[in-house]
């Protein structure tokens, strides 16, 4: 949806004025033909549909002072009658009798009706109002004035006015004022646009973009869906996050998520830092920043810490157990008064961020120990995520191997874009204590290494023997199956055969004539075995 302009409109000549224009200026505009609190609830629909749609409300009198009440930080743009639109209606009313009332919001401020009704010879007596209710008594008023002609903006006093028994001449916005308030609407969206085009530039620069959505999470299992959808409430929020699970589970990719589920925080920075990596004495001024010459090798001009860097948007504190006890009094500190202070500076630095942290430790036990400070842990457990581990949703193996093997294959310039169900099974009986990062390292270099999809499972089977030999036995080569030996997993008969014969296909250098031949079958069955699934 494009950004957009919103216009009270006080009757259908306005409305149409304002079409023209827009045509002229190339820009969006809604049009809310109704003031007060209908222009208001109008709004609010709007904006509860799409709270990005609406960038500048342009609106006059009270119902200006009623939007501006309701959308205190929405940039508004004033459309009010000039001096000239209300000689204009004057000159009407000059027809009609000497003694007339102008209907005023009380926002406007005309000091030159004096002079006007002066010089048109009218004895002009203004009514002030702030609200529907006020506008009433302030017509009974002017009625028991002896006022004949009553001017006023928008069709809405029109009738009231004509209950009342009398003349209403309206008082419209001219061309030249709307045109102005409209270029003025639109100078506002382009600078925001600018604007924001430029710290977008900047982000990425820095590292400072979240690439990942909840989609991009891949699986099927259901306590993993349960996971994602307490992350999606959590999301709405501003609340501090906790985020447990072991190495390789995804943590970063759901913190991620979740900045960019919430509406506001995904137009700032993502900022991540893996806390184990910040050394002692670079922790404040990583996080906190200096200014110049606060220190030895302190760069020109200063510099922000990660804080200042993700204001507006979300720090994500990865590892968040390795930080030192007296760094962890140096964050609870940040986290409560939500404002920093640079490394040789005395000035504090408000921020706005939204802190999310993750762990694949036990805290409770590191507390226990004195190795974690239990304030800052209940400061950062306000909302919390536990992630199961790979081996804990086996289903989700299959569908995650697919996406590597695409991924890859794109990456390398190959097509292997699937694996024969015996493989997928091994994969998914297997344990994974990396979890979905050892996959995704394996498959990679199991597509490097193969040559087609043909030649894939092979290359899978062999490379997992590595894998998970090197994984149960560290370090000791003694354990190596044997060149001369295949080992394969119990499965059927044929399934078993396939495996060996494609294991075979991918070690010995011959033809499929010459395998075929070394193992007393013809190509044909050789064939289909290779191509068994």
């Amino acid at each position: 949806m494009l950004a957009e302009i919103v216009l009270t409109s006080p009757n259908k000549e306005v409305t149409q004025l304002v079409e023209k224009i827009r045509k002229e200026l190339n820009v969006q505009v809604t049009v809310v033909e109704t003031s007060f609190e209908a222009a208001v609830a109008v709004v609010k629909g709007i904006l509860s549909q799409d709270p990005d749609r609406i960038r500048v409300i342009a609106s006059g009198g009270a119902t200006l002072e009623l939007l501006r009440q309701e959308f205190p930080s929405a940039h508004l743009v004033s459309v009010h009658p000039t001096e000239y639109d209300i000689v204009l209606a004057l000159d009407q009313a000059k027809m009609l009798g000497k003694e007339v009332g102008l209907l005023l919001a009380g926002s406007e401020n005309v000091p030159v009706i004096d002079k006007l009704s002066a010089v048109l010879g009218l004895e002009v007596k203004v009514y002030v109002y702030n609200s529907w209710q006020e506008l009433e008594l302030q017509v009974i008023k002017a009625r028991r004035d002896g006022n004949k002609v009553v001017l006023g903006v928008g069709e809405k006093i029109s009738s009231l006015v004509s209950k009342k028994g009398l003349h209403y001449i309206p008082v419209s916005a001219g061309e030249n004022t709307l045109r102005n308030a409209l270029g003025w609407a639109k100078a506002i969206i382009e600078a925001e646009s600018r604007e924001k085009s430029k710290v977008k530039k900047e982000f990425p620069a820095r590292g400072l973009v979240a690439k990942y959505c909840f989609k991009d999470i891949i699986h099927v299992n259901n306590k993993m869906s349960a996971v994602i959808a307490k992350a999606k409430k959590y999301a709405a929020t501003d609340c501090t996050v906790l985020i447990r699970g072991e190495s390789g589970t995804g943590k970063e990719l759901l913190a991620q998520s979740m900045h960019n589920e919430n509406s506001v925080r995904r137009k700032g920075p993502f900022v991540a830092v893996n806390c184990a990596s910040l050394d002692d004495s670079l922790f404040k001024s990583e996080l906190f920043g200096y200014t110049e010459g606060s220190f030895t090798g302190a760069s020109k001009g200063g510099k922000p810490g990660l804080f200042e860097l993700a204001n507006g948007g979300t720090l994500f504190l990865d590892e968040i157990g390795k930080m030192k006890m007296e760094q962890q009094g140096n964050l609870l500190r940040v986290l409560q008064e939500k404002e920093v202070r640079r490394i040789g500076s005395d000035r504090t630095i408000s921020v706005d961020v939204r802190v999310i942290a993750a762990s694949n430790e036990d805290l409770e036990d590191l507390i226990s120990e004195k190795l974690f400070r239990e304030d800052l842990y209940f400061r950062l457990n306000v909302l919390k995520l536990a992630l199961p581990s790979l081996r804990e949703r086996r289903e989700d193996i299959p569908s995650q191997a697919a996406f590597f093997l695409r991924k890859f294959s794109d990456k390398y310039g190959k097509s292997i874009y699937s694996l024969p169900s015996f493989v997928l099974k091994k994969l998914a009986n297997l344990e994974w204590p990396g979890n979905s990062r050892q996959l995704e390292h394996f498959l990679e270099r199991c597509v490097v290494l193969a040559d087609d999809e043909r030649g894939i499972p092979g290359i899978v089977m062999e490379l997992l023997e590595e894998e998970f030999l090197e994984t149960a036995f560290p370090g000791n080569g003694d354990h190596k199956a044997a060149e001369d030996q295949i080992s394969v997993c119990i499965s059927t008969l044929a399934e078993m055969n396939s495996e060996i014969v494609r294991r075979m296909s991918a070690k010995a250098k011959l033809s499929n004539s010459e395998l075929a031949l070394k193992l007393g079958i013809s190509r044909p069955t050789l064939s289909k075995m290779l191509n068994y699934k």
